[in-house]
């Protein structure tokens, strides 16, 4: 399987399928390195973090606008909204996969602007 693909897969399974912990355990290696600075690394923490995110937000809905693979590394930038009537942020998710497998993870998140000078902001 291709990176992309497996992100993709990770994506779905995460999101649409509400099922975080099965993505992990087939898609993340323990020894995750982790470039959130409010995250730990390893898999266990990412994963406790994106739950309790999920929990609070039972009606989370993550829109992958772009993807794009280039060797072993993977960008998803995306929509994420806490619900319908969120504003919701622009999320841009970079993963390293090794063997089928994500082995690292950066993240940039930003709140969707109440104004905007241009007719497309952030996608």
């Amino acid at each position: 399987m291709l990176p992309k693909q497996v992100v993709a897969d990770f994506y779905y399974l995460c999101f649409d399928q509400k099922q975080p912990r099965a993505a992990f355990e087939r898609f993340v290696v323990e020894t995750l390195v982790q470039h959130n600075p409010v995250i730990a690394d390893g898999a266990e923490p990412a994963l406790v973090a994106l739950e309790t995110h999920l929990r609070e937000n039972p009606k989370i809905h993550f829109s992958i606008r772009h993807i794009v693979a280039e060797g072993d590394l993977v960008v998803v930038h995306g929509l994420v909204k806490n619900d319908r009537l969120d504003r919701g942020r622009a999320v841009v998710d970079i993963f390293r996969v090794k063997e089928e497998r994500i082995v690292e993870h950066w993240d940039v998140v930003q709140p969707m602007p109440d104004i905007a000078v241009n007719l497309h902001p952030m996608f």
